[in-house]
């Protein structure tokens, strides 16, 4: 792979990530180089992928994510874009990674710029088999640009840890956990099992929320940063299973102190 930021790096990244043939291994990018593909690159099960910070993105932007990840793997050190400054909306990536049932993924010193809705999405939008175990997002950097809907979408987890990333510049949540688009009564619920967020440091632009969480059950929501410049009265944290007495009962109370600009629990 050139990295040279025009040539397409997708054979060479696809035939390194298939090499250990089902076996665990790693892919490690040349140091602070720019790796363009010309289609979403696929990280087999235990196979990681250290980027060393150099970038990676889509030659034609436009796609629904660049990388799709697997399970028992770390992605790490990697600067993942869905566009750049200048590009339309529209011609955007949707999604940085995203994963629909990996169990054991671990993703750490990242960033991700300029998409459309997300830059890590896990789970699936449907009452499927697609939901995301045992995953750890952890001191990453999200930044949106004014134009990005959210950084981290959960919707469907069992065990996952939100941990001392950054988030600025969406103009939706920029957290977001949400399972209730998937379900119309009380026990379509439980997709969202213990999920922990804490110690985040978060910039609220556009939207009245930092953190949005419905209808998780063992939600922990502690020591994270919310502030705003905006003149909206923002919430650091908005959780809510029909209504927030219910949702702390489920939650066993677990809600915990926040620093915010405004109020830290709505």
């Amino acid at each position: 792979a050139k990295g040279d930021g025009s040539s397409d790096d997708a054979p060479s990244l696809t035939a390194a990530l298939r090499a250990t043939g089902g076996r665990a291994g790693a892919v490690h990018l040349s140091t602070s180089r720019n790796y363009r593909v010309s289609s979403p690159l696929s990280i087999p099960n235990k196979v990681s992928f250290y980027g060393h910070g150099s970038s990676i993105s889509l030659l034609k932007f436009k796609d629904r994510a660049v990388l799709f990840a697997g399970s028992d793997l770390r992605i790490t050190d990697l600067i993942v874009s869905g566009g750049r400054p200048e590009t339309p909306y529209s011609a955007r990536t949707m999604f940085g990674i995203t994963s629909h049932n990996a169990n054991r993924l671990d993703v750490d010193r990242c960033q991700f710029l300029h998409f459309q809705a997300s830059g890590i999405f896990i789970g699936g939008r449907g009452r499927t088999n697609e939901i995301g175990r045992n995953i750890s997002i952890q001191t990453c950097k999200f930044d949106g640009s004014g134009t990005q809907l959210q950084g981290i979408t959960i919707f469907a987890a069992e065990g996952c840890l939100i941990s001392q990333n950054t988030l600025t510049g969406m103009t939706d949540v920029p957290i977001l956990v949400d399972d209730a688009s998937n379900a119309t009564t009380i026990t379509d619920y439980g997709r969202l099992k213990d999920i922990t967020i804490i110690n985040n440091r978060i910039n609220v632009e556009r939207v009245n929320a930092g953190i949005r969480c419905i209808a998780a059950e063992g939600l922990i929501v502690a020591n994270n940063h919310v502030t705003t410049s905006s003149n909206m009265s923002t919430y650091g944290i908005h959780s809510s299973l029909y209504d927030m007495k219910q949702q702390q009962q489920r939650n066993d109370g677990s809600l915990g102190k926040n620093e915010g600009t405004y109020l830290p629990i709505d």
